[in-house]
């Protein structure tokens, strides 16, 4: 990405995780443009959290320590999006390249995710895809 700094947008009265804020931040740094989505209201309808430089991205970044936990956070962001944004720093423990190289290997392995962003813990933003 450039050296400019992208930008993080949010309606008011939108209720954002600290983790998602977190990703958002690190990704405008890097350049993009952040619009979170509103959830929608409709039953069992399912929404992407963001739209990155106009296009919808699902956000994850789970807790448990296994690279399992990387699949299967994949294969159910898989449902609302297929371009993932995906962060490690919640998972204690787990060092970020065993990450990114899961993250590769499922990016073959799953055919309904075309695209990874790879957030470090140290907010650097990896195109993996």
């Amino acid at each position: 990405m450039s050296n400019k700094v992208g930008k993080v947008i949010k309606i008011a009265g939108l209720n954002v995780w600290p983790h998602e804020q977190y990703m958002a931040d690190r990704l405008a740094n890097a350049g993009y443009t952040v619009e979170f989505i509103k959830p929608s209201d409709k039953k069992y309808e399912s929404t992407p959290d963001v739209l990155i430089d106009g296009e919808k991205w699902e956000m994850k970044s789970p807790r448990t320590s296994s690279l399992k936990a990387v699949r299967r956070n994949l294969k159910l962001a898989g449902w609302q999006s297929n371009k993932i944004v995906f962060t490690a720093k919640r998972m204690k423990g787990m060092p970020d390249k065993a990450v990114e190289r899961e993250l590769a290997t499922q990016l073959l392995e799953l055919p309904k995710i075309v695209a990874i962003k790879f957030i470090t813990r140290h907010g650097k933003v990896i195109d993996i895809g």
